[in-house]
């Protein structure tokens, strides 16, 4: 069985509103671009490395912001 990393999404984005920040000022703060973090944001699987991005970014363990689930 596969795992994919979502974010918790409720949770990334409470962190948006508390730094008063727009998609694209979120993703020029984790490093990726609008698109990816819009999709993160949105509940799509992410990479190991978006993951790594926001975690450093905001010195922060993986899971306070994401979460796996298992891939057909």
């Amino acid at each position: 069985m596969s795992l994919g990393i979502k974010a918790k999404t409720e949770e990334l984005r409470a962190l948006q509103r508390s730094l008063k920040k727009n998609d694209s000022g979120m993703a020029e703060l984790i490093g990726c671009t609008r698109k990816t973090y819009r999709s993160a944001a949105e509940g799509e699987n992410v990479s190991a490395g978006f993951m790594a991005k926001v975690s450093v970014a905001f010195s922060v363990p993986f899971d306070q912001y994401f979460y796996t689930t298992p891939v057909a």
